[in-house]
């Protein structure tokens, strides 16, 4: 994170018309979404960390095994989608 924000301070002086314009924003906003990603970072915004208590290890537990199912169920719904597309394709080239 620390060089894309060295990168960022660097176009601002570097390419002209970077600082304040399109693609300055575009780049400040991805290195920020960038903090969801740094799990030790994120627990520290949040206040968890290394005292966290049971109960709520055990609903993280959850919620990630929940999370789990979900983007299975997601997957097969694409590949679903994609073998229905495939059979639309087919039925269009022979008619």
């Amino acid at each position: 994170m620390v060089c894309f924000l060295l990168e960022i301070i660097l176009s601002s002086f570097v390419k002209e018309g970077y600082f304040l314009g399109f693609y300055f924003w575009l780049d400040l906003v991805a290195t920020a979404s960038m903090i969801f990603d740094i799990g030790w970072l994120w627990d520290y915004i949040n206040g968890y960390g290394a005292g966290t208590n049971p109960a709520s290890a055990a609903s993280l537990t959850k919620a990630s095994r929940g999370a789990r199912v979900g983007t299975k169920a997601g997957r097969v719904t694409r590949v679903i989608r994609l073998i229905r597309l495939i059979r639309i394709v087919k039925l269009y080239k022979t008619a």
